[in-house]
């Protein structure tokens, strides 16, 4: 049978390795608040830009897809203000 003092350090082990847990556990509750403020600003931010954050990869592409045909539109009318511009100064 253990001793009291072998019982009272085994106590004071015991509430040591409580304290840290609720200490830790208390320290990742304040992160994981932090991190949802974090997220739901974030959502916010996405939703104030006028996207949906559940479709964000589709309003990628999407956007995308309109940015590449304005860059074509706009080298089409590039060429042909070109050609223009070299046929004038054929001219000259």
């Amino acid at each position: 049978m253990p001793s009291l003092d072998q019982i009272q350090q085994r106590v004071d082990s015991l509430t040591k390795r409580y304290n840290e847990a609720t200490r830790k556990k208390a320290e990742y509750r304040g992160q994981l608040a932090a991190k949802k403020e974090e997220l739901a600003a974030l959502k916010k931010d996405i939703e104030a830009a006028g996207f949906d954050p559940k479709n964000l990869k589709a309003d990628r592409d999407r956007v995308e897809a309109e940015l590449m045909k304005l860059l074509t539109d706009f080298e089409s009318e590039l060429t042909e203000v070109e050609k223009v511009l070299a046929s004038f100064e054929g001219n000259k």
